[in-house]
């Protein structure tokens, strides 16, 4: 299993893409398609982490 998403991280870029709001990762994954693999730079516990992700449907 890869490292994922979790509660407390905060997403700073999404497939290149700055984010520094809410509206800003909506319009960044919708910029994507169901299956594409994203680089998914975010901050944990004071530290950068990037994490690929796979984006599915819900």
């Amino acid at each position: 299993a890869g490292a994922k998403i979790a509660v407390g991280d905060v997403i700073t870029n999404f497939g290149g893409r700055l984010i520094t709001s809410a509206p800003d990762l909506q319009a960044a994954v919708l910029a994507h398609n169901i299956g594409d693999v994203v680089d998914v730079r975010l901050t944990r516990g004071g530290a950068p982490v990037t994490v690929k992700v796979t984006l599915k449907s819900d």
